[in-house]
């Protein structure tokens, strides 16, 4: 074996191979499932609370979402160092990133929650009533308290991640999330002699939750003795090409997150000019894309986290391998998906109908699953070749390819078509698997194109000797 990546967690497979692969990404589709199975207890608890909790929670949650995209996306980016850094076996750089990733992650989270307070009127604006609106904001402050916690965890499991240890992650994640399930419980309802909060309750339960997995990282940390290992001690001197490096490549791969969210975000919000049924059926017809997007978002993170660690040992066939091997086996759960798109539609679609719903909301949503079957296919190439081109450290290209197509193939035509066209809700997902499938042709041939293999977003080792 290479010596090179002797001391890699998945070593004991052969190096790209399928096994490697599902031994990486498991533990993340696992992860995936557990946030989904989250935000439908969330949502089930605050409907059972009040209509008003509920309406109030989708557009606060939304929009801390949103702006916490970007900045995960840019500290989380820790993980393509540390896997190149591993993969190049220089342990003794991994803990100068993690810190690094502590000091950005430090002043933003708290600078969201000193700034939370004065989203009142924002929320006022938007015209969902007094009440609604303030509920709104009583949630997204809830929810801020957590934004510094919430950032170092994406800093503190970006080492195991570029690590390969997703095993780590899946337990730490899964705590969390079981603990803010729990925390929901007690303090939305005030059960067991906790106080009644409502929705600040829902807001402070995934506050607490993220301090708790914070700590979890702390603990996991020092009782594997990785803060010796990894050399944490000699990571506080601030670095500046380290966060040179850390924003020139971590800003676009932030970026590319934050335009990826707000883009759909738009388009569910244009989709509600069409009228209350047509944004009732898209809400779930996206909910369930869900389904088929989390198997392959475990992947592409695999994907991910092996191309960087065989790019920092120097072996990019290995790197093509694994992320061809990652492509291969999301492509069979996406076709697996869409097959059950199209042959089950209702069963899919009917948790989702009200009492006011009927055959229009079936027929639309039917159509609109089978579109979604459509572009499911293409979209394994969006989530893995994307994630494999960020394990490189591509991350430009990645976000170009948003900036220039989220409006011009999504949200532009579809406002346009329904604005002054007459556009119907058909016509609006098909321009979504238009923007899907042309995303997926551009990272297929970046990816294929092979530019990728050459880039590193480590320096050369031999400015350390």
């Amino acid at each position: 074996m290479d010596p090179m990546i002797k001391n890699r967690p998945s070593s004991k497979y052969q190096p790209g191979s399928r096994r490697e692969v599902l031994a990486v990404s498991l533990p993340l589709m696992m992860s995936s499932g557990l946030w989904a199975v989250l935000h439908f207890v969330d949502r089930v608890f605050l409907s059972r609370y009040s209509p008003e909790a509920l309406a109030a929670s989708l557009p606060a949650g939304i929009l801390q979402y949103t702006i916490m995209a970007f900045f995960l996306g840019t500290i989380g980016f820790s993980s393509t160092f540390v896997a190149q850094y591993f993969g190049a076996s220089r342990p003794e750089r991994i803990g100068t990133v993690i810190i690094h990733g502590l000091y950005l992650a430090v002043p933003v989270g708290l600078l969201f929650t000193l700034l939370a307070p004065l989203s009142g009127p924002f929320f006022h604006s938007l015209g969902h009533g007094t009440a609604v609106a303030v509920l709104e904001t009583e949630f997204f402050i809830a929810l801020a308290w957590g934004s510094l916690p919430l950032l170092s965890s994406a800093a503190l499991g970006g080492l195991y991640s570029g690590l390969g240890l997703t095993r780590h992650v899946f337990w730490v994640s899964g705590a969390g999330i079981l603990a803010n399930i729990g925390l929901d419980y007690l303090l939305i309802f005030g059960n067991f002699g906790f106080p009644e909060l409502g929705i600040r309750g829902a807001g402070y339960a995934t506050s607490l939750a993220s301090a708790f997995t914070c700590l979890l990282y702390l603990a996991l940390l020092f009782a594997r003795g990785d803060q010796r290992r990894f050399q944490f001690k000699a990571g506080f001197e601030l670095n500046s090409d380290l966060i040179r490096r850390y924003l020139k490549f971590g800003v676009p791969g932030g970026g590319h997150q934050f335009l990826d969210v707000i883009g759909w975000t738009i388009f569910i919000l244009i989709l509600g000019r069409l009228g209350t049924e047509a944004l009732a059926v898209s809400n779930a017809a996206f909910s369930i894309n869900t389904l088929a997007f989390m198997p392959a978002f475990g992947f592409g993170i695999g994907a991910s986290i092996l191309v960087g660690q065989y790019l920092g040992a120097d072996q990019p066939q290995q790197a093509e391998q694994a992320a061809r091997n990652s492509f291969n086996m999301a492509f069979g759960f996406m076709v697996f998906a869409a097959v059950l798109f199209v042959i089950f539609p209702r069963h899919f679609l009917k948790p989702f109908v009200g009492s006011e719903s009927g055959t229009v909301f079936f027929q639309q949503g039917t159509v609109i699953l089978r579109i979604i079957a459509l572009y499911t296919l293409f979209d394994t190439a969006n989530v893995v070749y994307a994630f494999a081109l960020r394990g490189a450290g591509d991350t430009s290209f990645i976000m170009k390819n948003f900036v220039v197509l989220t409006p011009v193939c999504l949200i532009l035509p579809v406002w346009l078509g329904i604005r002054f066209l007459g556009m119907g809700i058909y016509g609006a997902w098909g321009f979504a698997a238009l923007f899907v499938c042309v995303l997926a042709i551009s990272f297929s041939i970046r990816f294929r194109g092979g530019k990728w293999k050459q880039m590193r977003v480590i320096e050369p080792f031999s400015i350390f000797r």
